[in-house]
């Protein structure tokens, strides 16, 4: 796939049809799913154009004069295909959005990681205009929902702030509450994934159900857990981002002695294309115990840029980080 030969900057018009910053096409931009899906289609196309084997290189020589090409037929239609009237790159199956807390967002709707599980649109709701409520639920066939909403902006460095309504200290095991950043096309940089989870991960005899979080997560210097216990009132989960690390802080309103904080400065991080996600979802996409639905309510979601967060939460750059931005 190396050897296709469109520039990065090239923007070619042709039959109402645009090939936007394709460039070279690297399998790790896409899951292991769509790249099925990709062979599955390409198939398809193949069998239907193959009974004019003069299209692909007349359109190639109109569209891309005097430039080699090594591509099969059936890859340049796919290709048209996920770039008609659009980028590639921005490609999403979630097609339905909600508005909410001055936000736009998509609601995940298809079967997907984390878990896997089945997300569905009718486990996300917004009551009255303000509450954000997620729930996974049984289905028919034995199997659960589970429920993720993401941003169509990205916001970037600052500060992500949510006020959560629910309980979330006795969640069952198996249930996951996410409140994170994640950028599709950078899996070099761990998909920019800093996240807040409330969480036992599946391991009941745990005695901490939450947890800070820094991918690659399989460095666990990069995972900070702790215990959050039941008390009233709302829960306040923050982090703030900033080129040079990461503070995060997370407050229980009605028990001010559970206020949890980190500080990460390893991170040194430009932001790009990542956006922000809220999921409750079942590890290993195994149902709770007991087997009872579970709703997280969250009030709202605010970013603040980094001029308007309280400096003790940003962390400061040094010359060294300075010159690594």
């Amino acid at each position: 796939m190396d050897q296709i030969g469109i520039n990065k900057s090239t923007k070619i018009r042709h039959s109402r049809v645009k090939i936007v910053s394709i460039g070279h096409i690297y399998c790790c931009n896409f899951s292991t799913q769509t790249l099925i899906r990709f062979g599955i289609i390409s198939v398809i196309l193949a069998r239907i154009f193959d009974t004019n084997s003069n299209i692909l290189s007349h359109n190639l020589t109109i569209l891309i004069p005097h430039r080699p090409f090594v591509m099969s037929k059936c890859v340049f239609y796919l290709l048209l295909v996920f770039t008609l009237e659009s980028d590639a790159n921005k490609w999403t199956h979630d097609k339905q959005t909600i508005s909410w807390s001055g936000y736009t967002w998509r609601i995940k709707d298809r079967f997907w990681g984390p878990g896997p599980n089945q997300f569905t649109a009718d486990s996300v709701r917004v009551i009255n205009n303000k509450i954000l409520s997620l729930t996974t639920k049984p289905l028919s066939g034995g199997k659960w929902s589970s429920a993720e909403i993401y941003t169509v902006l990205s916001p970037g460095h600052g500060t992500y702030r949510w006020i959560i309504e629910s309980e979330i200290a006795n969640l069952p095991p198996q249930v996951v509450l996410g409140l994170f950043t994640w950028d599709d096309n950078a899996p070099k940089e761990f998909y920019r994934e800093i996240d807040i989870e409330i969480a036992k991960f599946g391991q009941s005899s745990w005695s901490t159900n939450s947890q800070f979080t820094i991918l690659p997560f399989r460095d666990h210097s990069k995972i900070t857990r702790f215990a959050v216990e039941p008390s009233s009132g709302r829960t306040q989960a923050e982090f703030t981002w900033s080129p040079c690390g990461v503070t995060f802080r997370l407050t229980k309103e009605g028990d001010k002695r559970q206020y949890f904080n980190h500080t990460d400065t390893s991170l040194r991080l430009a932001h790009g294309n990542e956006n922000v996600r809220i999921n409750l979802w079942l590890f290993n996409g195994q149902p709770p115990t007991p087997r009872e639905p579970v709703t997280i309510n969250i009030s709202s979601f605010t970013w603040l840029p980094l001029e308007q967060t309280n400096s003790m939460h940003v962390v400061p750059c040094n010359e060294k980080c300075n010159r690594a931005k």
